[in-house]
């Protein structure tokens, strides 16, 4: 390989892995995403979009992107790591 293009492949892949290894060493689940998250499981266990069961108050500061976790879960809720691979194409013949 040419020293030239060394260089070149280096400037176009040195953001990519700088973001790669600033995302692994600070990985953290946003207080943010654990609230939609919680809120996903209180759709599924019945108790509509709220932090705990029997508050009624807005708790999403993002609803469509807790719909969007509402379709994924619901999609992949019978699925396992075997049969994943049969069960996204049925999801995407759901919507």
């Amino acid at each position: 390989m040419l020293r030239a293009e060394r260089i070149r492949l280096s400037v176009l892949f040195a953001p990519a892995l700088l973001i790669a290894v600033g995302g692994w060493l600070h990985r953290w689940i946003n207080e943010d995403a654990y609230i939609n998250l919680r809120v996903v499981e209180q759709i599924f266990a019945g108790h509509g979009p709220v932090f705990n069961a029997g508050e009624r108050v807005e708790v999403g500061t993002s609803p469509l992107w807790i719909a969007v976790l509402v379709v994924a879960a619901s999609c992949s809720a019978g699925c396992s790591a075997t049969n994943g691979s049969q069960c996204w194409p049925a999801c995407a013949l759901q919507l």
